[in-house]
């Protein structure tokens, strides 16, 4: 009998099945890809959209449609300046890979020509002066015309009049003759240098500087006022060098360091040749004085005003519940009451041996470090937490022995800005690290948050050093 095998098994050598085992891998490999691909289109499709938004390139669109990260530019821009900026920003848009560059650009519209036409002549009489016509430029017939002098029985010659009469008239000599004799006058072409664009803006805690000027000259002179207001570390410069007019107005720009430090998340822009103000104040009275010290430092009229005014709440500092009476007589040395007009200012209390060394290991703790936040926010940086943590270790240690007493989280900032803004500032960063130490087990009935803004120095706000001495949390046991 002869050997039966399988229809399928028989059919295909061991190479076969090899090959059908490896091309499976690859589909399996590629749907793998495929499921991941919509996400990582529509993520760097967001942020390439974002950053051209904000260098006012709207009118440009990101395609990256089933292009896996090669990004595809269309729409319409004025000149090859904004295209090649547009393409710039997208190449620098983190996990972009390729750009194709469809971006159309709009030809500029030819120069207006001013056509005027004369009055239609009265039939020649007794005597007809005739004028030889200045040599006129024509754009569109591309020749110069002159009418040729003749003479007449008067002799004479006339270069104007404002009407024609019945003796003479007069005439002036256009490149084409029309029954109407007109007179054609060629406008000039326009030679006005495009306006530079800026923008200052805030970005993930640091700075970003867009748009273009006119040299590198003026780019270094940006970038060095930029890190002059905001610090080195915090400035990232995406300005670009075209043929743009000067930005006269760049040698005032480290001018604004203490107006741009008092508002929040504060950003600036020139473009159309007017600057714009963004970010958040305290109150109408600093929107207005912002407004007014803008204007004089960069010597300019017209400024876009786009501040917010935060709610008046947010800017109330909590009072402190009043020391109770002792229940028995302590030394004046240690007790300070607390001035019923500076409600914020920390009163010292008496503490217990085992109250004390509380505090003294939070102080040792403390010494030579600081809650680190973001730039005119409330976040606080990673490098921090674990400061917090050994904080809130302690404080849970001793939550027995503070049963009658609180942990106040100060808050405190230097003299750089607006007082309401410090004061509100100051209030959301204690409250910030208020709600962290409750995360990691504190009850919130043994902590107070309080903002002190710039009233508190440790050292004086006319150097750098003393400012950074001067922004700092606090904390100290007081009395429930």
């Amino acid at each position: 009998m002869s050997e039966k095998r399988s229809c399928c098994c028989g059919a295909l050598p061991a190479v076969g099945w090899w090959l059908l085992t490896v091309l499976g891998l690859a589909l399996l490999f590629w749907l793998m890809v495929a499921s991941r691909q919509n996400s990582v289109e529509t993520d760097l499709t967001a942020r390439a959209t974002d950053g051209l938004k904000a260098a006012s390139l709207d009118a440009v669109q990101v395609n990256l449609g089933q292009r896996g990260r090669d990004a595809q530019l269309t729409g319409q821009l004025a000149s090859d300046a904004e295209r090649e900026q547009a393409v710039k920003l997208v190449e620098a848009t983190y996990g972009v890979r390729v750009v194709d560059n469809a971006i159309e650009v709009i030809a500029p519209v030819a120069a207006a020509t001013t056509v005027t036409t004369a009055p239609a002549l009265a039939p020649p009489a007794e005597a007809t002066a005739t004028t030889t016509a200045p040599t006129t430029e024509s754009t569109a017939a591309a020749s110069t015309t002159t009418a040729a002098p003749s003479s007449t029985a008067a002799a004479s010659t006339t270069t104007a009049a404002p009407a024609s009469t019945a003796a003479a008239s007069t005439t002036t000599a256009a490149p084409a003759s029309t029954a109407a004799a007109s007179t054609t006058t060629a406008a000039p072409a326009s030679t006005a240098t495009a306006a530079p664009r800026f923008a200052l803006l805030p970005q993930a805690g640091q700075w970003v500087l867009q748009g273009a000027l006119s040299s590198q000259a003026e780019v270094n002179q940006a970038v060095a006022s930029a890190e002059q207001i905001y610090g080195a570390g915090n400035v990232i410069n995406q300005l670009t060098v075209e043929s743009v007019a000067p930005a006269a107005w760049l040698a005032s720009l480290s001018g604004l360091k203490e107006v741009l430090m008092g508002i929040e998340q504060a950003g600036l822009k020139f473009a159309d040749n007017t600057f714009t103000l963004i970010g958040s104040v305290g109150s109408e009275q600093a929107k207005a004085d912002v407004l007014a010290k803008v204007q004089q430092v960069l010597g300019v009229n017209q400024l876009d005003n786009q501040l917010t005014v935060k709610l008046a709440a947010l800017t109330v500092t909590p009072t402190p519940t009043a020391e109770p009476a002792a229940p028995a007589p302590v030394s004046a040395s240690t007790v300070t009451a607390a001035s019923p007009t500076s409600p914020t200012t920390p009163a010292a209390v008496a503490l217990t041996t085992e109250q004390q060394s509380c505090q003294d290991q939070i102080n040792t703790v403390m010494t030579g470090k600081e809650v680190l936040f973001e730039t005119n926010q409330a976040r606080i940086k990673q490098a921090s937490l674990s400061l917090l943590n050994d904080i809130a270790k302690i404080v849970n240690q001793c939550k027995v022995v503070l049963a009658d007493k609180l942990i106040r989280v100060g808050g405190h900032t230097d003299n750089i800005g607006e007082d309401a803004y410090n004061q509100n500032l100051s209030q959301e960063r204690a409250d910030a690290v208020k709600a962290y130490l409750n995360q990691q087990g504190l009850d919130l009935g043994l902590l107070q948050g309080i903002g002190y803004g710039e009233t508190q120095p440790l050292a004086s706000n006319d150097t750098e050093q003393g400012r950074a001495q001067n922004r700092r949390i606090s904390f100290d046991i007081i009395q429930k």
